[in-house]
């Protein structure tokens, strides 16, 4: 278990790694990605990340925002591309 463990944190890059239990905001989600707060307010309605929702307000759990960024990581394949 313990290996499974490491294995997930190292799954995730250092610069999302935060306490499961921390409240987030889209804005701080945002500035985390490089991104627009508008685009995690998007994600959050379209029920994309895991999310609560008071009075049009959102709040992301820390424990939500990294399995969202798990679930959203692309991994490189091994095709070539020749063409």
């Amino acid at each position: 278990m313990a290996d499974f463990l490491a294995e997930e944190v190292e799954d995730i890059h250092e610069s999302f790694l935060v306490s499961d239990d921390a409240v987030l905001n889209p804005e701080q989600i945002a500035n985390m990605l490089g991104m627009n707060a508008e685009s995690v307010r998007r994600w959050c309605r379209q029920n994309k990340i895991t999310h609560y929702s008071f009075g049009g307000k959102f709040i992301i759990m820390g424990k939500d925002f990294k399995t969202f960024i798990r679930a959203s990581r692309r991994r490189a394949g091994l095709k070539k591309f020749y063409e």
